[in-house]
């Protein structure tokens, strides 16, 4: 009996280690598994993570680059409105003292002196028509006189300001002295050089 009991007594020891081993390597491979799939939980997550970060970096950066180029395009407006802004008062300034020359008598002085240079330059017994403002033809006498010759003036509405124009009709040579375009010279010259740069 003594055998047959010791018999039973180690199969069910070899049961019972069969059943330990066969449920430690359950929970080792359970473990195994758990390990396995928190660790692609957090690859995954982490992918997610760094791909939303990515992405959010990016779209910050996209928005702000947007942000900085309307504000670069509002400065350029606003540098190009300023230097418009600060021509303009410089050039009607300028405008305003040669409204002022034009009632001194260095005015008729200067209007004599292109007249003789137009004369200089153009060949004998060519016809010139010379142009004023129409506030300048009280001066053709005087004009005339200091030429010593008749000249022919008329009026033309394109000078505002004042100054002379002349037209050469035998070579249709025009001469432009007038100040209106010494001033729209002067403008542009003055936008090119005056260091306003956009």
């Amino acid at each position: 009996m003594s055998t047959s009991t010791d018999n039973v007594k180690a199969f069910t020891d070899a049961i019972k280690k069969m059943a330990a081993d066969e449920c430690e390597k359950i929970n080792n491979e359970t473990a195994q598994i758990r390990t396995q799939r928190i660790k692609a939980a957090n690859e995954e997550a982490e992918n997610r993570y760094s791909g939303y970060v990515s992405y959010e970096i990016k779209r910050i950066l996209s928005d702000k680059n947007k942000e900085i180029s309307l504000a670069e395009e509002q400065s350029k407006k606003n540098l190009a409105d300023l230097r418009k802004e600060l021509t303009d008062k410089v050039f009607e300034k300028v405008k305003e003292d040669l409204s002022e020359f034009t009632k001194t008598d260095g005015y008729l002085h200067l209007l004599v002196k292109f007249v003789k240079q137009i004369y200089d330059e153009t060949p004998e017994g060519d016809s010139i028509e010379f142009f004023v403002r129409p506030e300048d033809l009280i001066l053709k006498e005087e004009i005339n006189d200091s030429v010593k010759k008749y000249i022919h003036i008329s009026v033309s509405d394109d000078i505002k300001i004042g100054g002379i124009k002349a037209v050469n009709h035998a070579t249709g040579c025009l001469y432009d002295n007038s100040f209106d375009i010494k001033l729209e010279e002067q403008k542009a010259w003055f936008v090119e050089n005056s260091g306003l740069k956009i």
